[in-house]
């Protein structure tokens, strides 16, 4: 049956966002607080969100997607003031950041062994380099000449040694928090964060919802619907012609479109020809696991450990947060989350998670229980700057906006900023059709 979106006025611009992650809700959100603009968005899930996902385990709700708010985010914090939600925002507790380098002996930063006289001048060069390098949403693609994390890494630090010790910290770092490796990750969609965290605050000065990371999409989502914009769930775009959407509920025509799904859904194929290819992503699943004792009982007041990538077939492990200490409440003790990455065909369900833990479990520490689990077929982008370049020159095209923190350096802070660039660019041209 073919359908079609109604108008709130027979004057209205007409607007479709498609994507209900935190980029499209930014921008449906945006959109809507205009009324001479009727937002209709569409979603696949059955929830809004994308990757930030938080369920409830033992009375508490868990974050099994992204969640720390850094403190230079400064979009996402500002709509989180717009939508009175700074109050429920709450320090994460300060906890000591561990990292196993596959001895199954962690060691804090202090602890590496790293060489100041070495690592003092390529820090001054890199952080000199990032500041160059522009914005977080919008960051300058030709600045590191398409090279990596680990190229610029081998150009900053001198000796050979210490550049194979640091390049393994921060390769650990990345992927432990979902990124591609080093090898894979683009200078240009990373170094913009590298002066924010030094100067302005890393985890350790983040925040947290503590009633989930959730939060935020669900208050935007409740804004969005009480500015008279229109949601509709269970909703898959499939074709688009340039005038109408096809999707699996009907047909949908409009003045605009706000295209935020993930850049390697098929429809953004067809949308980015040009492209040399589509995007990839890192895959990853994130589960809530009970053991049989505590974690690494020897180590005092760690809150997360980093594990080092290793060269193995089998989901492996590479970041662990413990709970407790987390969300302070001792119905969590000897729960954690933990961050598995796998391969393009690797399945995974409960026994491969439990097998996963255990291997990095010393002898006698078990899995007693998998209480949740996440698999995320799209974790975070591998951004690459010809892709980027492209869809930033068919912005406005046709009527046709893009949004999603695959343009730029890939957070929670980047959805939220690219949906309101999305959302201003509309207003303006819509703005300007009427003069």
């Amino acid at each position: 049956m073919q359908t079609k979106h109604t108008k709130n006025s027979l004057d209205s611009t007409r607007v479709i966002v498609v994507g209900a992650g935190l980029a499209g809700l930014t921008a449906a959100y945006e959109l809507a607080k205009d009324p001479g603009i009727d937002v209709l968005l569409l979603e696949a899930r059955d929830r809004v969100g994308g990757r930030v996902l938080s369920r409830r385990i033992n009375g508490h709700p868990i974050d099994l997607g992204g969640f720390l708010v850094f403190p230079w985010y400064r979009h996402y914090r500002g709509l989180c003031d717009e939508l009175g939600l700074e109050d429920k925002l709450q320090r994460v507790p300060s906890v000591e950041v561990y990292f196993d380098l596959g001895d199954r002996k962690p060691i804090n930063q202090r602890q590496l062994e790293l060489d100041v006289s070495q690592l003092i001048p390529a820090a001054a060069k890199s952080i000199a380099s990032a500041l160059a390098a522009g914005s977080l949403d919008n960051p300058r693609l030709d600045h590191y000449r398409g090279r990596t994390i680990e190229a610029c890494i081998d150009g900053w630090v001198d000796d050979d040694a210490e550049s194979k010790k640091y390049k393994q910290l921060v390769d650990t770092l990345c992927q432990g928090y979902c990124y591609p490796p080093i090898a894979q990750y683009k200078a240009a969609f990373a170094m913009p964060i590298y002066p924010r965290t030094v100067l302005l605050g890393n985890a350790k000065k983040s925040d947290l919802f503590r009633h989930g990371s959730r939060t935020l999409p669900e208050a935007l989502r409740a804004a969005f619907i009480d500015s008279g914009g229109q949601l509709t769930l269970g909703c898959e775009v499939t074709g688009f012609d340039g005038e109408c959407l096809e999707t699996s509920t009907g047909e949908y025509s409009a003045d605009f479109f706000v295209f935020a799904q993930n850049a390697d859904h098929k429809l953004m194929q067809d949308l980015v020809p040009r492209a040399r290819r589509p995007l990839g992503y890192t895959r990853f699943a994130t589960a809530v696991v009970k053991l049989n004792q505590k974690y690494q009982q020897g180590v005092k007041e760690w809150g997360a450990i980093f594990f080092s990538a290793q060269d193995t077939p089998h989901p492996q492990v590479l970041s662990m947060i413990d709970l407790q200490r987390l969300y302070a409440s001792e119905s969590l003790g000897q729960h954690y989350t933990v961050n598995i990455r796998l391969d393009k065909k690797q399945a995974i369900g409960e026994a491969e998670i439990i097998q996963a833990v255990n291997d990095v479990c010393l002898e006698g520490c078990d899995v007693v229980e998998v209480l949740d689990y996440e698999l995320w077929l799209q974790t975070m982008p591998i951004s690459e700057e010809h892709y980027v370049e492209t869809v930033r020159a068919l912005q406005g095209v046709g009527g046709c906006y893009f949004a999603g923190d695959y343009l730029g350096c890939p957070s929670m802070e980047v959805a939220v900023a690219t949906g309101i660039d999305a959302a201003k660019a509309i207003r303006k041209s819509d703005r300007d059709e009427l003069l």
